[in-house]
């Protein structure tokens, strides 16, 4: 178990970054920046639909094409396109230009099918599926006590429905990387702008693309442009890549997305939603929670959240689903599920304490968990921030926030992460 220091040497201290300096002059090189001898040029074709099924790709005009060492059909007849950035083919040439062009050479035909936008949509009678049998599915729920009984027992309810939206990664640096075969094709050596270079993360992922032993690839990332937990393996990006440059006679090849390719393909924070009732005593003490919560991720599975958040109330009862929409599938955002699950939790609380007439702070204090180990450390934080902002002399109820069109708000959340909130990490990261 991680332990507060007696006496500690650099909390509260200035001390200069290693790589400060570099990253500040220009001096520091990314993978996007890496340009060996002889570098082609990835560029991928996806799916200007968001709902198809491919059904012909002939890639023999790009071939031909000026300056094209390698092409390679991803998508075969056949292959449903899901979302709008959806992979089907690559190509590398000597120059960027010369690669696109040669991806505009490639002839797909498309059967276009009814897609799904909005989860409203996606939940209508009739909507057609993004994956069969069905676009809603179930997720985790939890009961605990009897949330129904608690509810009907309490003084004072509050009801709402509240939602935060899907929002897409957009990394400073796209994702990608510059590999290259060496060695007659037995090594692979690699940039990649990742969050993991382990035999977990791109090393295997390259290893798999051109069937080299994992212990044959070396993947260099001294610096990254941004990953907050969208950058672990190679991606179908990375390992076409890896094939491009095979088939190009060990060629470097250059493969990251441009910036439409960012929002389309790179991955997504899932939305969150929910209907929250809420029961408490006048004391303050919530005596029961009930909601119905979802969220989407686009094409994958897994959006829930973690109801209630942070506090502890002794009656629960949550229904959670995702809601499958054809676009580009999620991915880890800083805090899976835990930014959503706060900002819900958050403002249901808010709501309820209004109705109460208590303060915010006092309210989320009377309903922390006194044998939760991240109390006491709750506490600190709550009186730390509310003497840094003056949240007695400033904060004002609400409809007393004064006249006029420039408005001063002040509001506050607790939140924690760890790796799902860890004894032995969550001490180290609040």
């Amino acid at each position: 178990m991680a332990t507060w220091p007696e006496n500690p040497r650099l909390i509260g201290t200035r001390i200069t970054r290693l790589d400060g300096m570099a990253k500040a002059s220009g001096q520091a090189k990314y993978p996007s920046d890496v340009r060996p001898q002889g570098t082609l040029f990835g560029v991928m074709l996806y799916s200007p639909y968001a709902h198809a099924t491919v059904k012909s790709i002939d890639i023999s005009a790009a071939e031909k094409m000026p300056g094209v060492k390698a092409v390679i059909a991803i998508a075969a007849a056949g292959k449903p396109l899901r979302y709008h950035g959806d992979d089907i083919a690559a190509v590398a040439a000597e120059t960027e230009e010369q690669a696109r062009d040669a991806v505009r050479a490639i002839k797909v035909e498309y059967e276009v099918l009814p897609h799904i936008a909005t989860e409203a949509l996606s939940m209508a009678q009739g909507a057609p599926p993004v994956f069969k049998p069905n676009n809603v599915r179930p997720g985790r729920g939890q009961t605990k006590g009897k949330p129904e009984e608690a509810m009907a027992a309490a003084e004072v309810t509050s009801e709402g429905t509240y939602s935060v939206p899907l929002i897409t990664h957009v990394c400073l640096e796209s994702h990608g990387l510059t590999v290259m075969l060496e060695e007659g094709g037995d090594k692979v050596k690699a940039w990649a702008s990742t969050q993991n270079v382990g035999t977990t993360g791109v090393a295997k992922d390259l290893a798999d693309a051109v069937g080299v032993p994992v212990t044959n690839v070396t993947v260099l990332t001294d610096y990254m442009g941004g990953g907050f937990g969208s950058k672990f393996g190679a991606d179908i990006w990375g390992k076409t890549a890896a094939q491009l440059s095979k088939k190009a006679g060990g060629r470097p090849v250059k493969m990251f997305l441009d910036r439409v390719q960012e929002h389309l393909a790179a991955g997504n924070r899932p939305s969150g939603w929910a209907h929250i009732k809420m029961g408490a005593n006048r004391d303050g003490k919530v005596v029961s929670m009930i909601a119905e919560a979802r969220g989407t991720g686009g094409v994958n599975p897994g959006a829930d959240v973690i109801l209630p958040y942070v506090y502890s109330f002794p009656n629960t009862s949550v229904a959670q689903s995702t809601v499958m929409t054809n676009f580009g599938g999620s991915r880890a955002m800083r805090a899976p599920r835990h930014p959503q699950s706060c900002l819900l939790t958050e403002a249901a609380m808010d709501d309820l304490a209004d109705k109460l007439g208590m303060d915010p702070i006092e309210f989320r204090l009377k309903n922390l968990d006194p044998n939760d180990f991240h109390t006491p450390i709750y506490e600190a934080e709550l009186k730390m921030g509310s003497e840094l902002i003056g949240w007695r002399d400033k904060r004002k109820p609400r409809g007393q926030t004064g006249t006029g069109p420039i408005r001063h708000g002040m509001g506050l959340g607790l939140h924690q992460w760890g790796g799902g909130g860890t004894r032995d990490k969550s001490l180290l990261h609040h």
